[in-house]
């Protein structure tokens, strides 16, 4: 009986476990399916993805070209709508961002017991609010210094620094007459130059307005300068504070001046900010005080100058005396300026005379010029023409012009060289103009044969030259470049002293050069061109006129704004990519999207 018992448990066992088989065996046979449909699932959803991906590439691609036709056709909004004209006649303006001080602008909540921010309000020198704007915007007149609330759409007037007779004129205190020139600020510090001014030229300088320690002063080449606490009440003449700004500039007559903060600087013991470095183009000499307050001249002379970052991120000093001049400014000595990265000998020089300097720009009255300090590279826009990057000693840049009309030669009809060389190419034969693309405003040249070429002689042109360049295969842009000897360009050739372009390719932007380009200066050059090929890119200064009035670079959107009589264009890199049409005579400022013109 008991083994009975023991059977039958055991097969009672054998039976669950068969039943628990069988349903192990559906739920797997369940699990498969679901996996192979699965499986098919995400097949179909790698399928959609990839779907999705080219279509948002191709969606990528309408964009940017709506995006750019739209730019070539009006400004952008956003920029227009915060653009800013006061009534005024100023010789410059800046707009002072504290929040990119070394503080985030904090020191403007410190100045509670400063004689400025006690003095009366709402009088004919002075606005409605006692604290320092956050976003200021400085307005230099002939005789005066004004700045404006830009915290306040508006606008409003937050003070006015300008000229008296004495320094007991209360906080009128820079006396006797001179023309205010150039504007910057930093730290708390307002920085604005002088020139012109009496027959003995003794107030004339680099006056400042240092607002977090209270007190305004002047550098300057003869032993007048000095400094003195800002006091607001009148009748009494401020604190006598010479001994602190012992220090003697180039000369008295200031064009420009520019200011940073470099990397560990020494704090300022009235204000615990890092001291700004601060760089002055005169009539003498640039001269650069050093945050330690040591002074460094040169005796090259310049119309403007700005601080830009090269591209591996040193600091540079840009100015101009003709040539564009670029130092490092950790290396510019008591001994004179070295480190040069931009001169004659290896850059071509500014066309026409200096107007303006940005970070990464010069402008003149022939063009603007925009440079990459690093890869010691200049590339020139005017309202007809745009160069492309300009490597080294460049011997010729050729095929960078906007008309559309065909050239037809007749022994004088010739293309133009826009490099500083000036050497154009006589037309031979016919050759044949259109744009590179849809809505665009660089053209290809074609039509080319042994007989329908452009040909030049010149000394310079060897065998030896470096030749780049964009010609067009089955319809793709291409850029090329080798030593000329190796043809890396259709139809490029040089015998003796003679320039050829023929082949049968269509080209634009030919350049020679004497250097063979770094790896670095061809990849920058085929990177930032190639948007240039693209539809409805534009990259000439927007209207007809080539005279650069004023520039700004906005160091929050990196644009450049360049203005002229036709209006302002607005480039990124070498890319127009808005304008506005009113006219620009003065000075550009820009900041944080803010634009101030004059």
């Amino acid at each position: 009986m008991i083994v009975e018992q023991q059977v039958d448990t055991l097969v009672a066992s054998v039976d669950e476990l068969k039943s628990a088989v069988v349903t192990k065996k559906a739920t797997l046979d369940a699990s498969v399916v679901d996996a192979q449909s699965a499986t098919g699932q995400a097949h179909a959803a790698k399928g959609n993805a990839l779907s999705a991906r080219d279509q948002a590439g191709a969606f990528k691609d309408a964009a940017y070209t709506a995006a750019q036709s739209a730019a070539s056709a009006v400004a952008y909004q956003d920029l227009t709508a915060r653009t800013a004209s006061k009534p005024v006649t100023a010789v410059d303006v800046f707009v002072y961002d504290t929040s990119k001080d070394s503080d985030g602008g904090a020191w403007r909540h410190r100045c509670a017991g400063m004689s400025w921010y006690r003095e009366p309000l709402n009088t004919e020198t002075r606005g409605t609010r006692r604290e320092f704007p956050a976003l200021a915007v400085i307005v230099a007149n002939a005789n005066n210094v004004t700045i404006y609330d830009g915290d306040d759409p508006t606008l409003p007037m937050w003070a006015i620094y300008q000229q008296a007779n004495t320094l007991t004129e209360g906080r009128q205190w820079f006396h006797n007459v001179f023309t205010v020139t150039g504007l910057s600020a930093k730290n708390g510090k307002v920085c604005f130059g002088s020139e012109g001014g009496n027959s003995r030229n003794t107030t004339l300088g680099l006056h400042f307005i240092d607002f977090g320690a209270d007190i305004v002063g002047r550098y300057s080449s003869l032993a007048s300068r000095g400094g003195f606490g800002l006091n607001a009440s009148s009748g009494s003449k401020p604190t006598d504070l010479s001994s602190l700004f012992d220090v003697a500039i180039a000369d008295v007559a200031v064009s420009d001046v520019a200011m940073t903060v470099l990397p560990n600087a020494p704090s300022d013991l009235a204000t615990g900010l890092p001291v700004p470095t601060i760089a002055v183009a005169t009539a003498g000499g640039v001269s650069v005080i050093h945050d330690d307050d040591t002074l460094y001249n040169s005796a090259k002379t310049a119309a403007c100058i700005d601080f830009t970052i090269d591209a591996v991120g040193r600091l540079r000093a840009v100015f101009t005396d003709g040539d564009m001049l670029v130092y490092d400014v950790a290396v510019i000595t008591g001994d004179g300026f070295t480190g040069t990265i931009f001169n004659a000998a290896t850059v071509p020089a500014l066309r026409g005379a200096p107007t303006s300097a940005a970070a990464r720009a010069l402008g003149s009255t022939n063009a603007l010029s925009l440079l990459s300090a690093g890869d010691n590279m200049v590339a020139y826009a005017a309202s007809s023409f745009a160069s492309g990057w300009l490597p080294g000693s460049t011997k010729g840049a050729f095929l960078a012009d906007t008309s559309g009309t065909d050239l037809v030669g007749d022994g004088a009809l010739t293309v133009p060289d826009r490099s500083v060389a000036n050497k154009p190419l006589l037309v031979v034969g016919t050759i044949t103009r259109a744009p590179v693309a849809t809505g665009v405003d660089l053209v290809a040249y074609s039509g080319f044969s042994e007989t329908n070429c452009l040909e030049g002689s010149d000394a310079t042109y060897v065998d030896t030259l470096y030749a780049l360049g964009w010609q067009q295969n089955n319809g793709v842009w291409e850029f090329k470049h080798g030593v000329v000897s190796a043809a890396p360009i259709d139809g490029l050739t040089i015998t003796d002293t003679t320039l050829k372009i023929a082949g049968t390719k269509p080209k634009a932007l030919v350049r020679v050069t004497a250097t063979t380009p770094t790896a670095a200066q061809l990849a920058k050059i085929e990177a930032d061109e190639r948007f240039l090929f693209q539809e409805n890119a534009a990259c000439t200064l927007y209207g007809a006129s080539d005279a650069v009035a004023a520039i700004a670079h906005d160091p929050d959107t990196g644009l450049l704004h360049v203005g002229t009589a036709a209006g302002r264009s607005v480039f990124q890199g070498l890319r127009r990519v808005a304008n506005t049409t009113v006219p620009v005579t003065t000075a550009i400022a820009a900041a944080g999207g803010m634009v101030i013109i004059q």
